[in-house]
């Protein structure tokens, strides 16, 4: 063990970059963050309003973002602390009402996902986001390869819808034999979805890998998409969970 790193509470999220380790606590939105290298603590505070849990993280090499219960978006950057210096909130977003089920990012534009609607927002370097569009379709995890989208819901829809961001179009539903799925990832040329778990059932889960390209591609068939199928013996599982690299696939 290289270092012992902590923030006091309970149920945190974690995210990383090239240089950082951070955490956010969900019940008290206590975000922390270290240096990856030395360990030390760069950043400890409190981003969004009070009272309200934070559900999903997301970190790039820029910025760090979050998404709360209430609604509320916070963006992190490094110059922004204190002194202009150090990791530091650079915008609090509170125009939407509804929890964030699911934030992501590409660096090219912010996407957050809610249980009815969509929106995905423009992000400049000196410019509050703007939003570019509002989309009336829920999810609960969501993928961005600019200009496409592809989300997922793990129980009011099956497989995977796309849609193309700039010309606000929907695109296709990839159906999957009534499978619903809880979580999805990309790597860039690569696209898997990991089938939500039913704690109730004694089935295990099916995890598909698709080429990226393609799910995108209209004009492919669903029955031709290359894919590669794996099971995931869900045991003591309770959650679903899948991170793809261009050379593994993590459940």
């Amino acid at each position: 063990v290289d270092f012992l790193l902590e923030s006091v509470g309970e149920n945190a999220l974690v995210g990383v970059n090239s240089s950082i380790i951070m955490s956010v606590l969900e019940n008290n939105c206590i975000t922390s963050i270290w240096s990856k290298k030395e360990g030390s603590k760069l950043y400890y505070g409190r981003n969004h309003p009070g009272g309200t849990n934070v559900g999903c993280v997301k970190v790039t090499e820029e910025n760090i973002f979050t998404g709360a219960a209430d609604g509320s978006i916070a963006i992190m950057e490094l110059g922004y602390g204190l002194g202009k210096k150090g990791w530091g909130l650079k915008w609090l977003l509170e125009e939407n009402t509804e929890e964030i089920q699911a934030i992501e990012s590409d660096g090219e534009c912010l996407v957050i996902a809610t249980d009815h609607f969509l929106k995905v927002y423009k992000t400049e370097d000196e410019k509050e986001p703007s939003l570019l569009i509002n989309i009336p379709d829920p999810a609960t995890k969501v993928a961005v390869a600019y200009p496409f989208l592809l989300v997922v819901h793990f129980d009011l829809f099956e497989g995977i819808r796309v849609w193309n961001i700039e010309t606000q179009q929907f695109l296709r539903h990839i159906k999957l034999n009534g499978r619903m799925f809880a979580d999805i990832a990309s790597n860039g040329t690569q696209v898997s979805i990991m089938e939500a778990i039913d704690i109730n059932s004694d089935e295990d889960n099916f995890v598909f890998v698709f080429n990226l390209a393609e799910v995108c591609d209209i004009n492919i068939p669903v029955d031709k998409l290359w894919r590669r199928v794996r099971i995931f013996e869900k045991q003591s599982a309770t959650k679903a969970g899948v991170a793809l690299s261009s050379t593994c696939l993590v459940l």
